[in-house]
């Protein structure tokens, strides 16, 4: 699985930030080689287990953005552990998140509309196999009884 380390880590700006965008800001020479642009992310801190998901974006005209250095919001930094400053030594790993992370993450997530239609999505596809299941029994029993 492709993947990235970041030795640096830095706070996006204001216009980036939020619940809304939930974007990383990588070097360009990552974008299209190692990710896709707007593809689901997990960046995980291995010293203290936790990881979050973000989309990848380029560094844009963001300044300090290298090689070996990512740009999250602030919240993402609080949850991997690291203190608001501008800019800061780190230990992470950026990788693409697999179908199930996608899935797990966003039941946990923040913004009730996401959560909830999560949810409902999965309960649907749940009932819907169900309902499959008793359909092909009750066509097999109706088959034996008739014989």
């Amino acid at each position: 699985m492709k993947s990235m380390k970041a030795s640096k880590v830095l706070l996006l700006g204001k216009e980036d930030s939020g619940i809304h965008n939930l974007i990383v800001r990588i070097h360009g020479c990552h974008v299209k080689t190692v990710f896709s642009r707007r593809e689901a992310v997990i960046i995980l801190n291995p010293n203290n287990k936790t990881k979050i998901i973000r989309y990848v974006m380029g560094s844009g005209a963001m300044p300090g953005v290298t090689k070996e250095s990512i740009a999250i919001d602030y919240d993402g930094l609080d949850t991997l552990g690291y203190k608001m400053k501008l800019e800061q030594p780190c230990d992470l790993v950026v990788r693409k998140a697999s179908f199930v992370e996608k899935l797990a993450i966003f039941s946990q997530h923040p913004d009730l509309g996401v959560n909830l239609s999560l949810k409902l999505g999965v309960t649907g596809v749940a009932l819907g196999l169900i309902g499959l299941g008793l359909g092909i029994i009750s066509l097999f029993q109706s088959t034996a009884l008739a014989q």
